[in-house]
């Protein structure tokens, strides 16, 4: 039996082929897993479309996270096309304005700080709440979230394989394989901890 046969998923925050969302959302699906996703905005709904459909999955839905109201109805859709159950949830959401991603911290505006935090972190919660009745309905479930949305990100994934332990540089199917075992029965007692990917980068202290 594949690891995930019969469980039924919701990720967020694929954009594309190289989304670290779509890469735990491929070893979901080639695990058995049944997948719904959403997309934020019309210019990426063709991609996530396409990407959805090449794992089977006919559930795609728009989602604004900063909406209570749009959270809840991507939930009853979901709830409706899985008969009421969720296993698994995925959150890769993150955004903030380019110029607060690469102007100093302490210019950034309140509205556009709260922004951030909003999409960023807070819509975890929300998502998190309406999936509860979903996945006790399930008996039970696992949320994982990942997110990469930072200016001069490629200069980063140089600097830490250059200076990691391992010195290798990470893609996004190691964060895929990360994600893959924490929303596995495998890791039914693991939580509240932060798992790193990073080559042991985080072990320098830098």
């Amino acid at each position: 039996m594949a690891r995930y046969e019969g469980k039924r998923g919701l990720v967020l925050g694929v954009a594309n082929r190289r989304s670290i969302a779509w890469a735990i959302a491929k070893r979901l699906a080639d695990g058995g897993a049944q997948l719904a996703f959403t997309y934020q905005g019309e210019r990426i709904e063709k991609s996530v479309r396409e990407l959805a459909e090449s794992v089977s999955s006919p559930h795609v839905t728009a989602c604004d996270v900063r909406s209570d109201e749009d959270v809840a109805r991507v939930f009853d859709e979901v709830g409706t096309a899985f008969d009421g159950q969720l296993d698994l949830l995925v959150h890769s959401v993150a955004f903030a304005a380019a110029d607060d991603l690469e102007g100093r911290f302490t210019d950034t505006p309140r509205d556009r700080f709260w922004l951030a935090l909003d999409v960023s972190a807070y819509s975890l919660v929300a998502c998190a709440r309406a999936a509860e009745p979903l996945m006790e309905a399930a008996g039970g479930g696992a949320v994982t979230l990942s997110a990469r949305s930072i200016a001069g990100f490629p200069t980063m994934e140089a600097i830490v394989e250059e200076r990691s332990p391992l010195h290798r540089h990470i893609e996004s199917d190691d964060v895929g394989a990360a994600a893959e075992y924490l929303l596995s029965d495998d890791a039914k007692n693991v939580t509240g901890t932060t798992l790193y990917v990073d080559s042991g980068y985080h072990a320098m202290g830098m």
